[in-house]
């Protein structure tokens, strides 16, 4: 198994500046790529304060994942 070097950590640790963005109203994989290609070196998906299934946050996060981002989420409440 490869180790991934989390890009994030990483700047982070050099003191250099890590930009990401938050998501509320994407509901599809490509906003992982599209993200990625802009620059943008973390992703914050809020399932809190939208009406993303888990399905659809989970789906997001592992194609965040393979672009060695770093994903970072806050938990809905029970629906």
């Amino acid at each position: 198994m490869t180790e991934r070097i989390n890009c994030t950590k990483a700047k982070l640790r050099a003191g250099e500046l890590a930009l990401g963005m938050g998501l509320r109203q994407a509901r599809t994989v490509d906003i992982a790529t599209i993200a990625g290609t802009c620059g943008f070196d973390w992703l914050f998906i809020d399932t809190e304060h939208n009406s993303m299934s888990i399905d659809t946050a989970c789906q997001i996060a592992m194609a965040a994942i393979a672009t060695n981002w770093a994903v970072f989420g806050s938990s809905a409440p029970s629906r």
